[in-house]
């Protein structure tokens, strides 16, 4: 099974952020990637996070994705179900919020086989830790 840890990090929060994946494969093989914005938000990096490592996986993959956002993981394991049948927009009728997020994971999901499964961020997770790291990097990669 592909463990696959994500982070996404902005400061300050609307502002530069940036997003990072730590992807251990079956066969033990270490991949790690992150990037960043000018102008976004955080959960806007913590989406993107998820959305990367997802497209490095092959077709078909089975894979745990760790996340330390709630929204993340809610969003894809609960409300996603809501949001689909109302076209991806809120109960009110409004767009969602990352909605084109929402709609390349939701397309992204469908090529893995993926669990979601929250963990507490700063708590001593080591691939948690790294993907932190990974989105802080990512994030001075496009201040500099």
């Amino acid at each position: 099974m592909n463990q696959v840890w994500t982070d996404g990090a902005c400061e300050p929060n609307p502002g530069t952020g940036g997003w990072g994946y730590l992807l251990q494969t079956e066969t033990g093989l270490v991949r790690e990637d992150c990037g960043g914005e000018i102008e976004t938000t955080n959960n806007r990096m913590e989406l993107t996070a998820i959305l990367m490592a997802l497209k490095a996986l092959p077709d078909g993959a089975m894979a745990v994705i760790y996340s330390d956002s709630q929204y993340c993981v809610n969003g894809m394991t609960v409300w996603s179900k809501g949001w689909k049948r109302r076209q991806w927009h809120k109960k009110d009728g409004s767009p969602m919020p990352n909605r084109d997020l929402w709609l390349a994971l939701n397309e992204a999901d469908k090529r893995v086989r993926a669990t979601y499964k929250w963990v507490r961020g700063h708590a001593g997770n080591a691939g948690n830790e790294r993907a932190d790291v990974l989105a802080s990097i990512g994030r001075r990669g496009v201040l500099s």
